[in-house]
């Protein structure tokens, strides 16, 4: 209930400012790797996931827009988004929903 609630502030957060406040994006990522470190990949658990699974998911989720943000400024010269979105994807490596970005 605690991340749905911190999702909708999110959601409102960048449709009013257009910013992910790191007060609210890297706690929850720091929970869900902390939940899959002491919960792992246990049957029936709300985290499916090992730690190092989510460890993986995590970085994969902020290396990719990490990229796609400075790629995008090589060719245009603008910044395409800002890094409260870096913090914010890694969140759901973790496994908060149920899955990993593990490629």
């Amino acid at each position: 209930m605690l991340v749905t609630w911190a999702l909708v502030a999110l959601t409102g957060i960048d449709i009013d400012h257009q910013l992910l406040p790191d007060s609210i994006t890297l706690p929850l990522m720091w929970a869900g790797l902390l939940a899959a470190v002491i919960v792992g990949p246990i049957a029936g658990s709300p985290i499916p996931v090992s730690a190092r699974d989510a460890i993986i998911g995590a970085v994969s989720g902020y290396v990719s827009l990490w990229l796609v943000f400075h790629t995008f400024r090589l060719i245009t010269g603008k910044e395409g988004m800002g890094y409260g979105d870096f913090s914010c994807l890694p969140r759901w490596g973790p496994g908060w929903d149920g899955s990993s970005y593990r490629w």
